[in-house]
């Protein structure tokens, strides 16, 4: 896939720590190799459905590449934050679909769960969005240019309380995604509402 990335030298000057990157999810092969190409120097983890382990061939390699499953159940919980801390402390990118299901070649950003921005306040770590975009091909029958916005780094405020701090974090992220996605130009499917 041809893919243009933009304000990728915003990672490589956060060597010292890890950090959490929210992306849309519009890709459905092409999102797990993505967040690979952002920043070589950097090792990714990828939060993902238990459901995206079945995939044929990609799924048995995602845990190789460094995928982490979603609990299916809260006995699995605590070892699943574990595991985030882990990432974060040994200096990881922590990638995050906050949309949850792929909606191939969407131009817009769907509403982004609260939830999703607990791990950046409980650690105390930097945020940035990654905005998958599409632009109308040169030709007519050829794929669209994907070019992907990072932005960043988004950092919860202290003076707020733990939940004031989420609000504001998915509020500002959510932000920037929507105005970047308004640079899409071409849409390749069109969603309506039933």
């Amino acid at each position: 896939m041809r893919i243009k990335f933009v304000n990728t030298s915003l990672l490589k000057n956060n060597t010292d720590h890890g950090y959490f990157i929210y992306a849309n999810h519009t890709q459905p092969q092409a999102d797990a190799f993505i967040p690979f190409q952002l920043n070589l120097f950097k090792s990714t983890s990828i939060i993902v459905s238990p459901a995206n382990l079945g995939i044929p061939i990609i799924g048995r390699l995602l845990p190789m590449a460094g995928a982490t499953p979603i609990p299916s159940n809260l006995h699995q919980m605590k070892d699943f934050i574990s595991a985030i801390n882990y990432q974060i402390a040994d200096k990881k990118q922590v990638v995050i679909y906050p949309e949850a299901h792929v909606w191939p070649y969407y131009t817009d950003i769907r509403p982004l769960p609260l939830s999703a921005f607990h791990y950046p306040v409980t650690q105390h770590s930097s945020s940035y969005c990654m905005t998958t975009t599409y632009q109308r091909p040169k030709r007519s029958g050829d794929r669209p240019q994907i070019t992907v916005y990072l932005d960043g780094p988004f950092k919860p405020k202290q003076a707020l309380s733990p939940k004031q701090q989420q609000i504001d974090l998915r509020n500002q992220i959510f932000s920037q995604m929507k105005k970047r996605s308004s640079y899409s130009n071409y849409q390749a499917i069109q969603y309506e509402r039933r």
